[in-house]
């Protein structure tokens, strides 16, 4: 199997517990290196220590808006009272990000300026790019540092009172919704319907906010995420065309989700073009075909899921683990092997259907997926292929 992940070391970890038990303003930053399971594995753990925390962009839905502690997102277009407080904190813990500009502000110079920098990171070269500046950069896997940090003596929780009591004054100072967004009327005010969404939204449900302006800003500023919804953003995967497609994976990939978009009108208008080559045309006029995720599409997109996964481990492992490489290639074959046998299944199940329109659309859905899982194979094969030539 692919090597584990690093671990920072004790040593480096003491370090930055020494730090925390000098600091009277410190925050945890969580990125989105850091998974949803470590954050929710902790339990009351990161209650009770009583440390601040704030989310990177990427990082969102690590920790709910409703968390104790939680204290917002800052960011270049980010909160206003969450920029204000990082500003004004003496430690700064940034867990699983990169500190990318969007994220410090591009003068950087002045990210944090009167409080020490611990940066977490796997890569080394986000470490070492020079900007923000870090007093203490530790290379390890995100997840492993977190739980260890919090399985350490963090100190009294309420020598940092003071601290939490003047976020709450700061956060009620500038809310999110300012009075001073005045919106014209007859129409929807935006901050007010982003922070409504997920309180009328079901508790698992998925949010997408894409493109830029108000759709992405106004959504990644003012949602209020509840402890199982989940966010999927475009911040890293660019911006026009990535929405529409990203909402109908998320709706294939969850089914039984309620899944919600936020998306600006120049990217709505490429994913009706987009969506313009799947629809049927007869005597000028034409119709989308609107066919609903089944049981069939739910398992061959999981087995995919997994199949994919295990290819990027057996990549991982090609530099100085060829049996685990194989494995990992094996592995993803299987899952392979698993979709050929669901898509067998579906395709005979359509015999029984009676309607036109849902047999063409659902023998094109089963139809990709196989498609999806050729092509995972064809990955699987490069890996051999790989350790062969290099043995």
């Amino acid at each position: 199997m692919a090597a584990d992940l690093p671990k920072v070391p004790a040593a480096e970890l003491n370090q930055v517990v020494s730090l925390l038990h000098e600091s009277d303003r410190p925050v945890i930053l969580i990125g989105g290196g850091v998974t949803r399971w470590a954050v929710r594995v902790l339990g009351e753990r990161t209650a009770a220590a009583g440390i601040p925390l704030m989310t990177t962009w990427n990082g969102t839905d690590r920790v709910p808006s409703e968390h104790p502690l939680y204290a917002g997102r800052p960011n270049t277009w980010g909160q206003r009272a969450a920029n204000a407080l990082i500003q004004q904190a003496d430690l700064v813990i940034a867990i699983g990000t990169r500190l990318g500009l969007q994220q410090t502000g591009f003068a950087w110079e002045q990210f944090a300026p009167i409080g020490r920098v611990v940066q977490v990171d796997i890569d080394p070269a986000e470490l070492d790019k020079g900007h923000p500046h870090v007093d203490l950069a530790l290379c390890g896997d995100a997840d492993r540092f977190l739980s260890d940090l919090y399985s350490c003596a963090l100190g009294d929780p309420t020598r940092w009172r003071q601290w939490r009591e003047f976020i709450t004054t700061v956060r009620a100072e500038l809310p999110l919704n300012d009075p001073q967004n005045v919106t014209a009327p007859g129409y929807v005010k935006p901050y007010e319907l982003a922070m409504r969404l997920c309180e009328i939204a079901e508790p698992d449900a998925i949010v997408l906010p894409c493109s830029s302006g108000g759709a992405a800003s106004v959504s990644m500023q003012a949602l209020q995420l509840r402890a199982k919804q989940k966010l999927v953003g475009d911040k890293s995967l660019a911006a026009m065309g990535y929405g529409l497609s990203g909402a109908i994976g998320a709706a294939l990939a969850n089914p039984g989700r309620q899944v919600f978009l936020s998306e600006g009108d120049g990217t709505a208008t490429v994913g009706i073009t987009a969506l313009g080559r799947s629809l049927r045309v007869k005597n000028f006029t034409c119709e989308v075909i609107g066919v609903p995720p089944d049981g069939f599409i739910a398992a061959m997109a999981s087995e995919l899921a997994s199949g994919a996964r295990h290819a990027k481990l057996a990549f991982a492992a090609l530099v100085d683990d060829h049996d685990g490489a194989t494995a990992a290639a094996d592995a993803a074959t299987k899952s392979v092997r698993r979709v050929e046998h669901i898509y067998r299944d579906a395709m005979s199940k359509l015999l029984d259907l009676d309607e036109l329109r849902e047999v063409m659309g659902s023998r094109e859905l089963y139809r990709r997926c196989s498609r999806m899982g050729d092509d995972l194979e064809r990955v699987a094969d490069r890996v051999w292929y790989a350790v062969v030539k290099s043995g």
